[in-house]
């Protein structure tokens, strides 16, 4: 009975994501004058002089666009309860990021409306648009698991409820995903990660699971002792019925071939959202195309600023294959807000986009100009010639030394290993070079960069590592690039002494 109500519910739905779909312009104005109108009962929005507001050129000429160490004073007052600073009322809730080039953590303020209008509706538009194309999916009809970050309430914070996103989430799920979720609310939002991870099974082993969700690194480690414990080759044996997964928040094309071997299956859908802490911005829209589709009417106004030209322009001026740092205004008081991602228009009817990366991710150390999307394509390129299949990475630059020339320095761990680790590093060499020219310049006859260099590690290295840093499970996720070598040094002093 829940699948069928909820999917006609779902398939129902779905004409209103047409209405904005083909309607962005309307539907983004309509809603930043909102926004704007709730702003007037702000502190913030008083000394912006909000109420001079009248349309999208003088709100840009009013308001400056902040990152968060501008905005953090102010939600650092939202946090000790402090009423109508950036947003009308109190904010109770704050998704904490810790960043994935930083120890430090953001707070995000979240109303109870945007975890509304813009999470969950994202959330729901999601499966909209699934059900759309997969009428008969029947994700109802079993049991969906999600496995979230954690909660805490600090004692300097009373009544102040903080945590991953994907936890706040959780804990407040609509009414009908409650009665398919596993594991227990209590165990998917708790903060000792080994003790979810060694409990998990327990709750899921004997559920007819249909759907998952998390973070692909985390997800890897709890099925492969899954497989361990059960004796399985692979998932379906132990859930014939899986039909989807929802990803997001680390470009999943390396790391593909390893749940393709998790779930050897080709019906089997991969599903691509955009959940930030900052917001639940895109999702995918069909199976084929490039890109996920934009949420254009989710308590989010959208901003693009060009990252070679420093332009900034609303949705109707964004432009296909351009890079774009994402900027966002909403309902919890984040007012013209660098998000730190790095965005590509792929389509524009409808408006789709792909993440490239983050403004802290990238490595020009002798003006190279990568970019985490580069590194990532081009080990999805080298891991296919290769037949190999990776887990996770890192990379930074190798400095010149004693006259010597740099050198960009990769530490690799494999699910796969290749057959000839130093075919694989030119294969990688040569996929970067043909997707960065800048790289590729640098490369060509060893003018300032040498060959890149891999170290790999032992399988189970990085989770240790993790570890090691107080970051397991939840949001977490091992920083790609560095344009130092914080990150590299870490890992090896860290590799080594465990050798020693």
């Amino acid at each position: 009975m829940l699948e069928f109500f909820l999917s006609r519910l779902f398939r129902n739905r779905y004409r209103q994501v047409e209405s904005w779909m083909k309607e962005p312009i309307r539907f983004q104005n309509e809603l930043l004058q909102d926004i704007l109108y709730k702003g007037n009962y702000t502190e913030f929005g008083r000394n912006h002089h909000f109420s001079a507001i009248r349309d999208y050129e003088s709100f840009i000429r009013q308001v400056p666009v902040r990152n968060y160490p501008e905005f953090q004073p102010w939600i650092e007052r939202m946090r000790k309860r402090e009423e109508n600073v950036l947003w009308p009322g109190l904010v109770d809730m704050f998704s904490k990021s810790s960043g994935t080039t930083s120890g430090k953590s953001k707070y995000i303020p979240v109303t109870h409306e945007y975890l509304e209008f813009n999470h969950i509706q994202g959330a729901s538009d999601t499966l909209s648009i699934l059900y759309n194309q997969f009428p008969n999916l029947g994700l109802f009809e079993g049991k969906n698991m999600i496995i979230g970050g954690s909660l805490e309430r600090l004692a300097e914070y009373p009544g102040i409820v903080s945590g991953d996103i994907s936890a706040l989430l959780l804990n407040n799920m609509p009414w009908y995903a409650r009665q398919v979720f596993v594991p227990s609310i209590e165990l998917a939002t708790a903060q000792d990660w080994e003790f979810k991870l060694a409990e998990t099974p327990g709750q899921i082993l004997d559920e007819p699971l249909v759907m998952f969700a998390g973070v692909p690194t985390w997800l890897i480690v709890l099925f492969k002792n899954i497989l361990q414990q059960t004796g399985k080759e692979n998932l379906l044996q132990i859930w014939p019925g899986l039909k989807l997964y929802i990803h997001g928040g680390v470009n999943f094309g390396p790391v593909l071939p390893v749940f393709k071997k998790l779930i050897p299956s080709e019906s089997f859908l991969y599903q691509e959202v955009y959940n930030a802490s900052e917001g639940y911005f895109a999702t995918r829209y069909n199976q084929q195309g490039e890109g996920m589709l934009l949420l254009l009417n989710h308590a989010v106004f959208y901003e693009f600023k060009d990252l070679h030209s420093g332009n900034i322009v609303p949705v109707e001026g964004i432009r296909l294959n351009t890079p774009y740092h994402l900027i966002i205004t909403n309902n919890c008081g984040l007012w013209r807000y660098d998000t730190g991602d790095v965005i590509e228009c792929t389509g524009l009817d409808p408006v789709r986009i792909k993440i490239a990366g983050r403004t802290t991710q990238f490595i020009n150390a002798f003006g190279e100009e990568v970019i985490v999307e580069n590194a990532e394509k081009a080990l999805e390129k080298a891991c296919g010639e290769h037949q190999c299949m990776v887990t996770d990475f890192t990379a930074g630059p190798k400095y010149m030394d004693g006259g010597g020339k740099g050198a960009h320095e990769w530490i690799i761990e494999f699910e796969k290993s290749p057959s000839d680790l130093k075919a694989f590093a030119r294969s990688l060499d040569l996929a970067l070079q043909s997707l960065n020219s800048d790289y590729e310049a640098k490369r060509t006859k060893n003018l300032a960069l040498e060959q890149l260099i891999i170290h790999e590690m032992p399988r189970g290295f990085f989770y240790s590592w993790m570890k090691s840093q107080g970051k397991l499970g939840g949001q977490h996720k091992v920083p790609r690039l560095k344009n130092d070598r914080s990150i590299i040094d870490a890992v090896l002093q860290f590799y080594n002494h465990g050798k020693g």
